[in-house]
């Protein structure tokens, strides 16, 4: 079964027995909450985050862990200031 919303149909929420599914077909879909400050959580402590395509980061970026892989052909910093502690 699919729920479809939007004048269009053009949003789709839908399991297909393994995995879950929001689909958009126009616009940008949006993952919000309606108060400033209050923080969109995804995932949880035991869980992997795959983002399939390009993030883009506005505002500050903080990495919490053990390690930080980067494994990119390219890497570019437009920052002239950066601080490193060991």
């Amino acid at each position: 079964d699919k729920l479809q919303f939007g004048e269009g149909l053009d949003m789709t929420l839908y399991h297909d027995g393994t995995d879950s599914y929001i689909t958009n077909q126009t616009g940008a879909l949006k993952i919000a909450t309606e108060t400033s400050g209050i923080a969109v959580q995804i995932g949880h402590s035991t869980s992997e985050v795959t983002i399939g395509d390009n993030l883009i980061v506005t505002g500050n970026l903080t990495v919490n862990g053990q390690t930080t892989t980067v494994n990119s052909t390219i890497t570019r910093f437009s920052s002239k200031n950066w601080l490193l502690w060991f």
